[in-house]
């Protein structure tokens, strides 16, 4: 609320867009180590996902998408989505 009175009401949608930047920034810090202890079988015993082979391709997607969607909203700021 106080950041629309300052910035008035057409900077909502920059701020939405800034927002979302910073949120997917923060995804690989939550997700990597999840899809890791997950797929720890001394850890998760019965429960863990997959052969080795599948998780290691887990791993690996993960770390793609991951990478994909940070590069996409970091160009989001020059592509002037944020003025």
């Amino acid at each position: 609320m106080k950041s629309i009175l300052l910035s008035g009401e057409a900077a909502t949608g920059n701020l939405l867009v800034l927002s979302q930047v910073v949120l997917s920034l923060q995804l690989p810090f939550a997700v990597i180590p999840l899809v890791h202890f997950v797929s720890d079988r001394r850890r998760m015993g019965e429960f863990a996902i997959g052969p080795r082979g599948l998780s290691d391709m887990i791993h690996r997607s993960t770390i793609e998408a991951l990478r994909h969607r940070t590069r996409a909203s970091v160009l989001a700021i020059p592509l002037g989505y944020l003025e």
